[in-house]
């Protein structure tokens, strides 16, 4: 009884921290993209990424890999900045068709840029593209937290020093 109680225990804990990330993953990691073009996501492209880590954000903290919309946002600001080769054009294509496909209806020659389902290869990349952006954002949030530590030392340090002082200067005098 007392082996079932531990790992249920355990379990809960592990449940507790991964609910912990998940949630510190969806309110504070960066969002990403292309270098110089981060200005061209507005706040309807924040909006969904917002919505879609909260959505999956249990699910990417348990597979170190982002969001395919925030793979679709960083595609997006890189096709500003550069043309894509073949293999990136029906990645980008075809996310925009997961999330913006409602829209083609209105184009009337979309299906000539249709290139049917991805490769093998295209959803490998697609794959390695969104762990790159996970491990980016965990390195970010890495950072912040390790400033929010060292901040938190400092004032521990400064609030220990003026409690030092205030004890001399308000000290008993004896004579």
């Amino acid at each position: 009884m007392s082996k079932r109680g531990g790992s249920s225990r355990k379990r809960k804990s592990n449940n507790a921290q991964l609910a912990e990330k998940a949630f510190l993953y969806a309110e504070k990691a960066p969002v990403i993209a292309y270098p110089g073009w981060e200005s061209a996501l507005n706040c309807h492209f924040m909006d969904l990424i917002a919505h879609y880590r909260i959505c999956e954000a249990r699910w990417c903290i348990n597979n170190e890999i982002a969001t395919e919309y925030e793979a679709f946002t960083y595609l997006y600001t890189a096709s500003l900045a550069t043309p894509f080769d073949r293999e990136w054009y029906r990645i980008y294509f075809h996310l925009f068709k997961k999330f913006y496909g409602h829209l083609l209806s209105k184009m009337d020659d979309w299906d000539e840029w249709d290139g049917g389902e991805l490769s093998d290869y295209e959803k490998q990349l697609l794959i390695d593209l969104r762990k790159w952006i996970f491990k980016k954002q965990m390195r970010v949030l890495s950072q912040m937290q390790k400033q929010r530590q060292m901040r938190k030392q400092r004032q521990g340090k400064s609030e220990a020093e003026q409690e030092k002082g205030e004890g001399v200067e308000t000290g008993e005098v004896r004579e």
